[in-house]
């Protein structure tokens, strides 16, 4: 009697984590289109607003706001040899950090692993594929 008890307890928790499963698929998929949408939704309103030159367009119930950027780059060279000049220089390599992809694809990734620090994180990442 146990027995039966317990093998109904263990696939109802199968049926359960099956549906969790499935609706989180779900809703991911959903998520994912929308998204998809949205991105087009958004470049379709930046190409009318640049076309306007307006920052602001409004809507019935809200409004969207563009803004500039602006991005810089500064050379490692350039900016080790200014600090040098400025009695600094044993900061830089606080400041610079490494590209991994470029240095793996110059180094070759057996190099690599030699200076390699690696931070490990355990079900970090989670996809949902279809079955």
């Amino acid at each position: 009697m146990k027995q039966t008890q317990k093998t109904k307890q263990v696939q109802g928790q199968k049926q359960e984590l099956t549906q969790t499963i499935d609706n989180a698929f779900s809703l991911d998929l959903e998520i994912k289109q929308k998204k998809k949408l949205l991105e087009s939704k958004k470049a379709d309103l930046k190409e009318y607003a640049k076309s306007i030159g307006e920052k602001e367009l409004y809507g019935e119930f809200g409004k969207v706001e563009f803004s500039d950027e602006a991005k810089g780059y500064i050379d490692p060279y350039e900016l080790y040899h200014f600090m040098l000049d400025l009695g600094m220089g044993h900061d830089f390599f606080d400041l610079v950090k490494v590209n991994l992809t470029e240095a793996k694809s110059k180094l070759g990734e057996t190099i690599l692993s030699e200076v390699l620090q690696t931070k490990y994180t355990e079900f970090a990442k989670m996809k949902f594929k279809k079955k």
